[in-house]
């Protein structure tokens, strides 16, 4: 009757602990953390590449290359049929 009585303990005993840590029976609260800290950042420097192959291609910035759009001309191939 001993062992019938602890088993039965243990039983709701562990039914409890489980319905206590379900995540189906928790309610979840919904947080917001707001920054009150409305500083601007410092500006950081621009990268300088350390490694000997990157500061090869560093020093060159960017060359401008001409579009080859910006030489576009507009065809009219039918025009001569149309006239």
């Amino acid at each position: 009757m001993c062992i019938l009585l602890e088993v039965v303990f243990l039983y709701y005993k562990i039914e409890f602990f489980l319905n206590k840590m379900s995540r189906l029976n928790k309610s979840i609260v919904p947080t917001f953390i707001e920054s009150q800290d409305f500083e601007e950042l410092p500006k950081i420097d621009e990268y300088v590449p350390q490694h000997p192959m990157l500061a090869l291609h560093a020093g060159k910035g960017s060359v401008h290359q001409s579009d080859h759009l910006e030489n576009y001309v507009e065809v009219q191939p039918f025009a001569a049929l149309i006239k």
